[in-house]
């Protein structure tokens, strides 16, 4: 998940917070340029990835307000 959340934090969150709405425009990536995500499998198989890392977000993420 470390190398995915680096790329989707590279490529799609400009604020440098990974969060919800970053992995939206992720998953959207994936599904309209799947030629810039080959390396992590089809889009059915990526896009599971992504939602993996929702997954670990939702987990172990933290509220916005509670950043410091």
């Amino acid at each position: 998940m470390r190398p995915l959340a680096a790329r989707i934090l590279r490529d799609h969150a400009p604020s440098g917070v990974l969060d919800a709405a970053v992995l939206g425009v992720a998953a959207r990536s994936v599904v309209t340029t799947p030629d810039l995500w080959t390396e992590w499998g089809d889009q059915a198989e990526t896009l599971q990835y992504v939602k993996q890392l929702w997954h670990c977000l939702v987990r172990y993420g933290t509220l916005a307000n509670d950043r410091r």
